[in-house]
């Protein structure tokens, strides 16, 4: 592999105007070394989601590269390894290196259903990839040496000795003092790792490392005036109390006259008071993201999850009295081992006691490296063979009950993205005492309501048949026939409204907004 040219593609698939984080954080991190900037050209892309592998693969062979990286997540496993067999077929000799989420716990398995695949990062790529750059390039050392590598060897799969997690207080800025700012979104990490055991979840390692906060400011101050949203991809922001609120300080700062709106996850638990009032001060500047999951003590306890439903509760009365539009998206799972549709439904009900923006509610998946993934057939749990490895059946919950909370998931974030509906259902919910799942047997109600009155808010496609699919993008279509159609979207919001009032809310006042419809969340 020696002699090869010094050019390397790096690629991602992106969607909602981000930009690729991971291929900047690549070739930042192995720039810094001298010997690679003077040899080694790497040039970076992104492919929106549904683009042509065959195209997309055309675009990183254009400069003739001797390596091609490409990034896996659940949501893009498919598409990238269509493009790496793409590749394979245009040109058999350039060496195509995949990493991320999806793969990094799976390389044995990958390198040997992949033959498009010739190596494979198994974990935080930045070193990894700057010593793989090193040997093929430089002639530094041979493949075997490079940490955090697996590659076929002798018919079978070698997998390297881990690399050193990078010193996040080294890494470049991803932002500040560069020209390469994304449309609209921007991607950035204040910290690496989680310390929480959701058997869920695979979030790296979990010792945590933070960016520190000045640097952090800088790339605030970079984005804030050019970008519409800057999303942290912190585990969550607030576990840290005192660091989370000096961060939010800092954003308030440095957005200040900027429309720039920070979007962050946290537990609901962490929302405290200080962080509350944070918000307060101008709501539209946070877009919160609250991973309840689940309010089910069984699920609860089968995924060692912490749930004080008090302290939450508290939190989120806290947060109403002083900051009523704040932006919330409840994020809440559905497919959990433990769980069923009552507990779903009991979940669901919750939420709807609560004026979120949104509820967003996913059908589990069982993602690579988590403990439930390494159980899940000793658990009874049956998913999809490929990406993104959706959960279809439980010990306590069968296909058809999935298929039924799939069906409430679609239309309660349906709700959610159309605001003159949600605010009516909410008003419904508002308008008498509800005792424990009357307000998901309203919800259910208006869904029947509105279907006797000829209004298919699935748009022929029912949710029940859509295995694979996220219910977000499900979405797009039947949101962009309300946008075009204007007298369906009135005939909607009437109904709707009619609805409310026959279950008590007061008539409601004025025309819809202008933005009725609100954007698909960014995932």
């Amino acid at each position: 592999m020696r002699g090869m040219s010094g050019r390397v593609a790096l690629a991602g698939v992106i969607g909602y105007g981000y930009g690729n984080l991971a291929a900047s954080c690549l070739r930042d991190w192995a720039l810094r070394d001298p010997a690679l900037a003077a040899s080694v050209e790497i040039e970076c892309f992104e492919f929106p989601s549904g683009s042509s592998p065959r195209e997309a693969a055309r675009a990183l062979l254009a400069s003739r590269p001797a390596l091609v990286g490409l990034s896996c997540y659940l949501w893009t496993s498919e598409q990238v390894f269509a493009i790496c067999d793409e590749l394979e077929r245009l040109s058999p000799d350039t060496t195509v290196l995949v990493g991320g989420p999806d793969v990094a716990s799976l390389p044995e398995e990958t390198l040997r259903a992949r033959p498009s695949v010739d190596l494979v990062a198994c974990g935080e790529g930045e070193e990894t990839f700057r010593r793989l750059l090193r040997c093929l390039f430089l002639g530094d050392g041979e493949l075997a040496a490079v940490p955090g590598l697996a590659l076929r060897r002798d018919g079978g799969v070698l997998k390297t000795a881990p690399a050193e997690l990078i010193d996040l207080a080294c890494a470049p800025p991803v932002y500040a003092g560069s020209a390469r700012i994304p449309s609209t979104h921007a991607l950035l990490e204040s910290s690496r790792g989680c310390p929480f055991l959701c058997t869920f979840c695979d979030w790296g390692p979990r010792k945590m490392r933070y960016l520190p906060l000045e640097r952090l400011e800088a790339e605030f101050r970079a984005l804030a005036a050019r970008v519409r949203w800057i999303h942290l991809c912190d585990a969550d922001l607030l576990m840290d109390k005192k660091r989370g609120l000096a961060v939010m300080e800092m954003f308030l700062r440095a957005a200040e006259g900027t429309a720039c709106t920070l979007k962050f996850d946290t537990n609901p638990a962490f929302l405290h008071r200080e962080a509350a009032d944070l918000i307060a001060r101008d709501p539209m500047k946070f877009y919160v993201t609250l991973g309840l999951q689940t309010t089910n003590p069984a699920a609860i306890a089968f995924t060692h999850r912490q749930l004080d439903l008090p302290r939450v509760e508290g939190n989120l009365a806290y947060l109403a009295s002083v900051a009523p539009g704040a932006q919330i998206l409840m994020s809440i799972i559905f497919g959990l081992p433990a769980d069923d549709l009552a507990g779903f439904r009991s979940t669901l009900d919750w939420c709807f006691r609560w004026r979120f923006d949104r509820i967003g509610a996913c059908q589990l998946l069982l993602i690579p490296g988590s403990d439930l993934a390494r159980d899940a057939a000793a658990t009874g749990v049956s998913h999809q063979a490929a990406p993104p490895y959706q959960v279809t059946r439980t010990a306590t919950m069968s296909p058809r009950e999935m298929s039924a909370a799939r069906e409430l998931a679609y239309h309660a974030e349906f709700l959610g993205s159309v605001k003159p509906l949600l605010a009516a259902v909410q008003d419904a919910c508002a308008a008498a005492p509800r005792g424990p799942g009357e307000r998901v047997a309203l919800f259910e109600d208006w869904i029947g309501y509105l279907r006797r009155r000829g209004f298919d808010l699935t748009f022929g496609a029912p949710v029940s048949e859509t295995d694979g699919m996220r219910v977000e993008e499900r979405l797009n279509e039947p949101l962009r026939r309300l946008r075009e159609d204007k007298l369906l979207l009135a005939s909607l919001i009437q109904a709707t409204r009619a609805f409310a009032e026959s279950r008590g809310a007061r008539p409601a006042s004025g025309a819809a907004p202008a933005a009725a419809i609100a954007p698909m969340r960014e995932a």
